[in-house]
C-alpha cells in the first residue's frame, strides 16, 4: 500500500501589499474553508482543499512576524462523506462552551426521535405501533376487545381471576379453613407431631420401666428388707401404661383377624371371583328355567309360528336382564319391559339363546330316534336271519346279509375307483397348465432378449455412423 501524500506550504504575508481587487466567493467544497473567521484578509482563501485549522488564522504567524509552515493533513475517510469536518477546539472557544453547557440545567425531555410516536386517542388507546403500525388492524383489535367484554365484563380482570386461584389453594393448604381472619386455622402439621412425641414419650418410658423389672429380677432378693416406697402418680401412669398397651394388642389381634379373614389381595381377587360367579350361576339358572318352561309349552301341544317364537324369545330376554340386575348388572330395559340393546345380554364364552338350545336338543332327540330305529331294524333282520335258519334250514337271512355286504363293498369300489380317476383327470390337467405356462414364459423371455439385442445393435449402428467423419 502507497503511502499517502502531504503537502507543505509556507505562507508569508507581504506587509504593504496591495489587497486584490473584490472578487465573488467561493464556498468551500468540502465545508472547510470559510471566510466568516476573518480569512478574507490573507488571501488564501478556502481554496486548499482538505486544510484543518485550528482557531483561526491568528497562529499562522509567528511573534516576530516571520511566515509559519502549516502542514496539510491527508486526505481521511471524510474526505468523500456529506459531513463537514468538525474543528477541534481546544483553546478559549472551547473553554467558554464547556462554562456555557456547565451553566445550563439538565433538559427535561429526550432528544427528538426520528421515528414517528404512536398516536393516542380519546380514550387513552393507542391506534399505531411506534414504527408506522397498521392502524386498521389496531382498531379491528379494539373492536374484538369491546365485543368480548359486552359479553363478559371481567374477561380482562386477571388480577381477581387470580386472587380466585391463590384463595382457593390457600384453602386446600389450610385443611378447608378459608384465610379470611375470622375462621380461626387449624395447624397443619403440629397437632400430628404433638401426637407423637407423646407416643414417643409412651414408648419410652414403657421401655425404661421393663429395664427396671428385669434389674429388679436380676437382683433377685437383695433388697427385700428394704422399705419401697411408690408415688401416687407413678401408680396411675402405671395403670396406663397397662390400657394402652392392653389397646394396642387388641388393635393387632383385630388386624390380625381382619387380615385372615380378608387374605389381603388374595382374598379380594378371590370374592372377585365368587361374585362373577355367582351371576354367571344366576343366569345360566334363568336360561334353564326358561328352557324348561319352553320345554313344557311345547310338550302341551301349543303351535310354534315364527310371532309366538319371537314373543318367547323376547319373554327369554327379559328375563335374562331381570336376572343380571339382579345379581348387580346394568342391563337397560324400557317401559314396555323390553331389552333395548340385547347385546348387553352377551358374557363371557358361547352365548347360546333359549331357542337355539331348544333346537338342538329336539335334533338330538331326532338323531336319537334315528339310531334306535336302525338298531331294532337290525335286530328284527338278525332275529330274521336266526328264524330261517332254524325253521326252514335255508340261510335266507345270511345270503340277504351276505348280498348287502357285497353291495356295500361295489359302492366302496365304485366311489375309490372314481375317486382316482378324478385325481388323474386334475393332475393332467395342472400339468399341462404348468407346460403351458412355462412355454409361454420361455417364449416371451426369447423375444425380449431378441428386441434387447435388436436394439443395442441400433444403437451401435447409431454410435459409429455418428463417429465417423
Amino acid at each position: 500500500m502507497s503511502q499517502p501524500m502531504k503537502i507543505g506550504l509556507n505562507l508569508s504575508k507581504k506587509p504593504g501589499a496591495a489587497k486584490p481587487g473584490a472578487t465573488a466567493k467561493r464556498p468551500a467544497i468540502f465545508g472547510g474553508g470559510g471566510d466568516d473567521d476573518g480569512d478574507s484578509d490573507d488571501g488564501d482563501g478556502g481554496g486548499v482543499f482538505g486544510r484543518k485549522k485550528s482557531g483561526s488564522n491568528k497562529g499562522n504567524t509567528k511573534p516576530d512576524g516571520g511566515p509559519v509552515a502549516v502542514a496539510i493533513t491527508e486526505l481521511g475517510d471524510d474526505f468523500l462523506s456529506g459531513t463537514a469536518p468538525q474543528d477541534t477546539d481546544d483553546g478559549d472557544d472551547a473553554k467558554k462552551k464547556l462554562a456555557h453547557r456547565k451553566g445550563q440545567p439538565p433538559p427535561s425531555q429526550p432528544p427528538p426521535s426520528k421515528y414517528k410516536k404512536a398516536a393516542v386517542d380519546g380514550d387513552g388507546d393507542t391506534t399505531s405501533s411506534p414504527f408506522g403500525g397498521d392502524l386498521a388492524s389496531a382498531l379491528t383489535a379494539r373492536k374484538h376487545r369491546e365485543a368480548a367484554e359486552a359479553l363478559d365484563p371481567s374477561i380482562y380482570d386477571y388480577d381477581a381471576t387470580y386472587d380466585a386461584f391463590k384463595a382457593g389453594t390457600s384453602k386446600n393448604k389450610a385443611g378447608g379453613h378459608a384465610d379470611d381472619g375470622e375462621t380461626p386455622r387449624k395447624p397443619q402439621y403440629m397437632s400430628n407431631i404433638r401426637k407423637m412425641a407423646e407416643v414417643r414419650e409412651r414408648d419410652r418410658r414403657v421401655a425404661e420401666d421393663k429395664k427396671m423389672q428385669r434389674e429388679r429380677a436380676a437382683e433377685g432378693d437383695a433388697f427385700d428388707d428394704k422399705e419401697t416406697f411408690v408415688t401416687e402418680a407413678y401408680k396411675q401412669q402405671q395403670e396406663e401404661s397397662k390400657r394402652l398397651e392392653e389397646a394396642e394388642r387388641k388393635r393387632e389381634e383385630a388386624e390380625a383377624a381382619k387380615a385372615a379373614e380378608t387374605g389381603g389381595m388374595t382374598g379380594f381377587y378371590k370374592k372377585l371371583l365368587q361374585r362373577d360367579e355367582e351371576r354367571q350361576a344366576a343366569i345360566q339358572e334363568s336360561l334353564r328355567a326358561a328352557t324348561a318352561a319352553r320345554k313344557s309349552r311345547d310338550s302341551g301341544g301349543a303351535s310354534e309360528v315364527g310371532d309366538e317364537d319371537e314373543a318367547e324369545e323376547d319373554d327369554s330376554s327379559t328375563a335374562r336382564a331381570r336376572a343380571i340386575n339382579a345379581h348387580g348388572g346394568h342391563v337397560a330395559v324400557n317401559d314396555e319391559g323390553e331389552v333395548v340393546d340385547k347385546r348387553q345380554l352377551l358374557q363371557g364364552g358361547l352365548n347360546i339363546s333359549a331357542r337355539k338350545r331348544s333346537d338342538m336338543e329336539r335334533q338330538k332327540e331326532r338323531d336319537a330316534r334315528n339310531r334306535e330305529r336302525d338298531r331294532e331294524r337290525d335286530r328284527n333282520r338278525d332275529g330274521d336271519t336266526y328264524g330261517s335258519r332254524n325253521g326252514d334250514g335255508v340261510f335266507a337271512g345270511s345270503k340277504q346279509a351276505m348280498r348287502d355286504r357285497q353291495s356295500r363293498m361295489l359302492a366302496a369300489q365304485y366311489e375309490q375307483a372314481l375317486k382316482r380317476s378324478r385325481d388323474a383327470e386334475d393332475e393332467q390337467t395342472k400339468a399341462a397348465q404348468d407346460a403351458a405356462k412355462s412355454r409361454k414364459t420361455t417364449a416371451d423371455i426369447s423375444s425380449a432378449k431378441e428386441r434387447y439385442l435388436a436394439r443395442k445393435r441400433a444403437e451401435a449402428e447409431a454410435k459409429n455412423a455418428g463417429g465417423e467423419p
